[in-house]
């Protein structure tokens, strides 16, 4: 009596959930039908479990990275993305609720079988409003256990390539495997042989910026400074680097894999038009704010600048918010970092300071910080909506985004301002 009238279930929901597109971003349909209803004689006798004290249980699991980075290295999926991401993500929860490790020897019955059969559920029913745009079938593949999706990726040092996920003027992000501790990572390869920008917009490790400047020696030095300095900053906001590699005419840098997407994708990425963002709610928005402040404090203590704080670098991993790319970041005691990169920037972001080519200074990431706190509670990127939130982020926000740099409050009292909201 609970079975869905018809396979394709999804059309019995209101026409909003009719959109492939949409449907396509289901991690899983939880088949509730199959769930009996509750009956008197199954509340629990005697001793329990208090749902606020397993409320927090779960809570704290979400962000055990290492239960997750070991669920994905036994999945070793590649193939499509959205369904990868999909069933990485529920292996990773169910793994967590049940306990259980990746090397036990149910592993697979108790969580990659159901993770895939949730997905394939979605798959079902995206065939179903759309059979020549999408079949039936998850479009995964075990590395593991069969050849590579696609061929010639290769490898860098101990680390097999196992897709591309990004690219960007010299600069490719990929999925890879580390052969030696079996984990899921990101590496970001850069070839230094002619790298030249086109544009104001830098681009990951390695590359100049703003001028189309040749990348030189300086630059690399430089990069190579602030990744090395980042090795030995434990912030839990600011995205892990496991390793920096040089082939021949080729650098990489390792980082932990940001299963959850960046900031701009939450609020709708390039996808969404400007006027339709909705932005998030304020106990979400506070969350975010603190979590970049928390990363920032750090880099800061550490003399080191981001100076492309924007939502598009700001990765979540297993729940938890952290701070990425430091392409165009500066260490501050380092006369290396004079010169190179001094007027890169990414507009609307950066203030106009940084914009007009001025030393790098802690206020220009806050300046940033708050811009990105606006786009999160307005969901538009205009300079002056920044300031159309109430009370009282409108407080707070006002003196970050001020024309003097030396007016703008500290991260250490931005924090404190929050602490009170």
């Amino acid at each position: 009596m609970f079975a869905p009238a018809r396979p394709d279930f999804i059309r019995r929901l209101p026409e909003t959930f009719l959109e492939s597109p949409l449907v396509d971003r289901f991690h899983g349909i939880i088949p509730g039908w199959e769930i009996p209803p509750f009956e008197t004689e199954q509340q629990a006798v005697g001793l329990g479990l208090k749902a606020d004290y397993f409320a927090e249980v779960c809570h704290a699991l979400r962000s055990a990275s290492a239960l997750s980075q070991g669920v994905r290295s036994k999945l070793g999926l590649s193939g499509g993305k959205r369904d990868c991401t999909a069933v990485e993500r529920m292996a990773c929860g169910l793994a967590k609720l049940l306990l259980i490790s990746p090397e036990s020897p149910r592993f697979e019955e108790l969580v990659i079988w159901p993770a895939e059969e949730l997905r394939r559920l979605v798959r079902t029913q995206l065939h179903a409003l759309d059979a020549q745009g999408y079949a039936p079938e998850l479009q995964i593949r075990r590395f593991g256990t069969v050849a590579p999706a696609a061929p010639g990726l290769g490898k860098i040092g101990k680390y097999d390539l196992l897709e591309e996920i990004g690219k960007g003027g010299m600069a490719c992000v990929y999925r890879a495997l580390d052969t030696e501790m079996g984990t899921i990572v990101a590496v970001k390869k850069v070839r230094t042989e002619q790298a030249l920008t086109p544009g104001p917009s830098p681009i990951l490790l390695g590359t100049a910026g703003g001028r189309g400047e040749s990348l030189d020696e300086a630059a690399i030095r430089r990069e190579m400074d602030i990744y090395a300095r980042l090795r030995q900053i434990a912030d839990p906001h600011i995205l892990v680097v496991r390793d920096i590699l040089r082939q021949a005419s080729e650098y990489a840098l390792v980082t932990e894999y940001a299963d959850g997407g960046s900031l701009w994708d939450l609020l709708g990425g390039d996808e969404v038009k400007e006027e339709t963002r909705k932005p998030l709610d304020a106990e979400t928005a506070k969350a975010v704010a603190v979590a970049i402040l928390s990363g920032l404090a750090a880099l800061h203590a550490h003399d080191i600048v981001h100076r492309d704080i924007k939502p598009q670098n700001i990765l979540r991993c297993d729940d938890v918010w952290k701070i990425a790319d430091f392409g165009i970041s500066k260490l501050l005691n380092n006369p290396v970092t004079g010169y190179t990169f001094q007027g890169a920037f990414t507009a609307p972001w950066a203030p106009p300071e940084q914009i007009t080519g001025a030393p790098a200074h802690p206020s220009a990431d806050v300046y940033a910080w708050a811009r990105v706190v606006g786009f999160m509670l307005t969901g538009r990127t205009e300079t002056e909506k920044t300031l159309t939130v109430e009370q009282p982020w409108r407080t707070i926000l006002s003196p970050c985004v001020g024309f003097q740099p030396e007016k703008r409050p500290t991260v250490a009292k931005l924090l404190a301002d929050l602490g009170r909201v």
